[in-house]
């Protein structure tokens, strides 16, 4: 007997015995598994679009979102079920989401009261040097010369070091510092680097002082050169046959 399929709407053959006994409604059991799902029409919170889901899935929390895409878009920042106002950051800044998006909670309150985005260039200050105190009465909007040269003038924050290359003194700012020694600038602070993973070395064939890296230093007897580590080791083999001989 030609029935055809309720899901795919496939024309197939199935025995008259067995459409009697209820059966032959699907082709496969790909699509009897689709037809024996009883699933529910959900709309999407994010988008709006309707989907479809088993109740099973329902009894666990889902169904409020169609895809992952749409439920990360909600589920971000002040939405989040576990969002607590926002976190403070290593320097002591209050971050918090503005319209999914994180921004530093004092420069948001100097964007409100101008009533309109801050520029790069432009900086929000604390007065009383608190980060976390965040009121208008507080904040101070300057350039970021403005507001280096005003640390500069509060010499709590900065200490003066000797750098222990070039011996030239210098300013740093104490919650910037990430060794107890710090470098006046890059390239001496490539030097110190230099001088700790080098050392200074005397070839044991031809005398020539060079230097090597103290990873790649195997032996005590170190040679300049591969010529000179050859030559070397052939005047040890040519002793030790000396010796053997006596």
């Amino acid at each position: 007997m030609i029935r055809i399929c309720k899901i795919c709407g496939k024309k197939f053959e199935k025995a008259s015995s067995v459409v009697k006994q209820g059966g032959g409604k699907f082709c496969s059991n790909k699509c009897k598994f689709i037809g024996m799902r009883t699933q529910i029409t959900r709309i999407c919170e994010s988008c709006g679009k309707e989907f479809k889901i088993d109740p099973s899935k329902l009894k666990r929390g889902w169904g409020r979102f169609c895809s992952n895409s749409c439920r990360v878009l909600i589920m971000v920042g002040s939405l989040a079920p576990r969002y607590k106002g926002g976190w403070t950051d290593k320097c002591g800044y209050h971050i918090m989401y503005i319209n999914g998006v994180e921004t530093k909670a004092h420069r948001h309150v100097m964007a409100t009261h101008l009533r309109r985005k801050l520029t790069n260039t432009e900086i929000v200050h604390h007065i009383d040097g608190d980060p976390q105190n965040n009121k208008i009465e507080n904040l101070q909007l300057m350039t970021q010369p403005e507001h280096i040269r005003l640390h500069l003038k509060d010499d709590s924050k900065y200490k003066i070091f000797e750098c222990p290359v070039c011996y030239k003194e210098f300013k740093r700012c104490l919650s910037k510092l990430t060794t107890k020694t710090p470098c006046c600038s890059v390239e001496c602070s490539r030097g110190v680097h230099y001088i700790k993973t080098h050392g200074t070395f005397t070839c044991c064939q031809c005398g020539k002082i060079f230097e090597r890296y103290l990873s790649h230093v195997v032996t005590i007897n170190s040679c300049c050169s591969i010529s000179c580590a050859v030559k070397y080791r052939r005047q040890r083999e040519k002793k030790q046959l000396e010796v053997n001989q006596l």
